[in-house]
């Protein structure tokens, strides 16, 4: 039982004695008491009709004083959860990401719970694969629960960054998704009911977006680049555009005073030396555009691009 509740029971003793009535022979319940719940409503559901029984099924539970009676504005559903819906599709491969694109199939009462199911609810086995149906929407949200769970367990930068070094456009999401609880004082719990019988829950509470909001915290990094490519954009403020290999551009500050060097032509080519600035968070994911600040040119001849 949460302490709160134990709280609220400590000061009617009358309180303590009829909730013991009530809840004799009942085990005591652990997770938050909305969760157990919804758990209990499946899981009846299913036993009187096994074809009932949820699958590839996320259920997002949204809570805190900021929603009542299962209200949300649609300024703060957007921007909680988009970025949740992003995180699945972007913890799947690619090959794949259309078909494990969630979508809103209901709404129920009880704080702000929205069910979501992927676009294509059933994939089958190949032919040379076992014989029952698989879905990879199935590792998709498990890997993002696992996320979530160690931000909530306060895990450190370098286990996360561990776990998570290929998966930086997740871990975008994650701090977007983050962001939006903390500023809208949203806890966020999941359940997810797989194609294969598979249960997974995950919070994410104002404990665990306290340690998200620590580690996407970014700073500025810089290092030394070499810039080459042709001129493409100049602009009085200072910036050169420069159009290198595969169409890469970059932008280069070098200050309004050096606008009239004979380098900076539209159309020439050139090659410089810069410092590249970067803002980076303590997980290793960048954040917005590098910046790119020139510190001379250089005398070898640029190669072709």
């Amino acid at each position: 039982m949460r302490e709160d509740i134990r709280a609220y029971l400590r000061r009617e003793p009358e309180r303590q004695t009829r909730a013991a009535r009530f809840f004799e022979g009942i085990p005591e319940i652990e997770d938050d008491l909305g969760d157990a719940a919804l758990d209990a409503q499946f899981d009846a559901a299913q036993r009187i009709a096994p074809s009932e029984a949820a699958s590839s099924l996320l259920v997002v539970r949204l809570s805190g004083n900021s929603i009542r009676d299962g209200w949300i504005d649609q300024g703060m559903q957007d921007a909680i959860v988009s970025p949740l819906m992003q995180e699945v599709e972007y913890a799947a491969p690619s090959a794949v990401r259309d078909d494990v694109r969630l979508g809103l199939v209901g709404v129920s009462t009880g704080s702000v719970l929205l069910h979501y199911r992927p676009r294509v609810p059933i994939r089958s086995a190949e032919p040379e694969q076992l014989a029952y149906d698989v879905h990879p929407a199935d590792s998709a949200v498990l890997r993002i629960s696992e996320l979530h769970d160690l931000l909530e367990q306060e895990a450190s930068a370098a286990t996360i960054a561990s776990a998570f070094k290929e998966d930086h456009a997740l871990l975008r999401q994650t701090r977007k998704l983050v962001e939006a609880l903390d500023e809208n004082a949203v806890n966020l719990s999941t359940r997810w009911w797989g194609s294969n019988a598979t249960r997974r829950k995950s919070v994410l509470t104002r404990r665990g977006q306290a340690h998200g909001l620590r580690l996407f915290n970014a700073e500025e990094k810089d290092e030394l680049s070499q810039v080459q490519g042709m001129v493409t954009g100049l602009d009085i403020s200072g910036i050169v555009t420069v159009t290198g290999s595969a169409n890469h551009k970059h932008k280069v500050d070098v200050g309004p005073e050096r606008m009239s060097d004979s380098e900076f032509v539209l159309g020439a080519r050139v090659f410089m030396l810069t410092k590249r600035l970067q803002e980076v968070d303590s997980v290793g994911v960048s954040q917005g555009h590098a910046r790119y600040k020139f510190i001379r040119h250089l005398t070898q001849p640029p190669l072709d691009v």
